[in-house]
């Protein structure tokens, strides 16, 4: 006689049906966590990339707006410098060739 009877053999054909279910089961988990972990490695590369590319970029336009800066700042000195009333008197004088009218001259109207 067999030591295995129609009923155990019937009990392990199924347990290793199950057993088969459960080890592709739990091969499919793994896999799927797998693709997650190297899915989240490959974002954290990615944002650490995109992190540094962003942080130059602001750096560099940190740097242009302090230019920008000190540019208007030349600009403002300049631009009170030659608003400066000695400075318009002198060009008014010697390029445009204007003087200050004689007193008997100058005619004021008034407003009825």
């Amino acid at each position: 006689m067999s030591l295995f009877n129609s009923a155990t053999k019937k009990w392990f054909s199924g347990f290793r049906a199950h057993v088969t279910v459960v080890m592709s089961r739990d091969v499919f988990v793994v896999f799927v966590m797998l693709v997650i972990v190297e899915a989240s490695a490959v974002s954290v590369v990615y944002t650490t990339y995109k992190n540094r590319a962003l942080f130059s970029e602001l750096e560099k336009m940190r740097d242009d707006a302090e230019e920008m800066q000190v540019a208007w700042h030349q600009l403002l000195l300049e631009q009170s410098t030659l608003a400066s009333f000695s400075r318009v008197s002198e060009v008014a004088q010697n390029h445009l060739k204007m003087s200050i009218p004689d007193p008997h001259a100058v005619v004021v109207l008034r407003q009825p």
